[in-house]
């Protein structure tokens, strides 16, 4: 796939995904502190597993790279999900990765600390409140 190509479908999943005008969270999960909109995904369960959720109707294949990558599954409406294996606690970098074109997601913020600009999401850790807003 050329450079203009994932460039332009990679447009397309940003435009799609800021364009939802509500997205569930699943039950038993909260929002990731570091997304863009408080009511959307990724999601952090109690257990620290993690769910995903990308809307990309043209893509053929969607994995989110979190150090590992985890393949996501589509639905009949375009919409890419997964939920991961617990995650340790702490800051986590992670990108989208769209027909093998590497992303930040639309939903997060952006991070520059992989030499590149990345998402992440800051997985809390039980009992402690150091780095909580006072």
């Amino acid at each position: 796939m050329n450079y203009r190509k994932s460039y332009l479908l990679l447009l397309g999943v940003t435009c799609i995904t800021l364009n939802k005008i509500s997205a569930q969270i699943p039950q038993g999960a909260q929002s990731a502190p570091t997304n863009i909109r408080a009511n959307d995904c990724p999601c952090i369960f109690s257990d620290n597993r993690v769910f995903f959720r990308v809307t990309a109707p043209n893509a053929a294949k969607v994995q989110v790279n979190l150090g590992k990558l985890y393949d996501m599954q589509k639905d009949e409406k375009g919409v890419w999900a997964v939920t991961t294996e617990p995650q340790d606690p702490g800051f986590h970098y992670y990108s989208l990765v769209v027909d093998g074109f590497a992303s930040a997601d639309p939903a997060s913020e952006s991070f520059y600390g992989t030499g590149k600009m990345s998402s992440a999401i800051d997985i809390p850790e039980a009992g402690t409140d150091f780095y909580a807003i006072n």
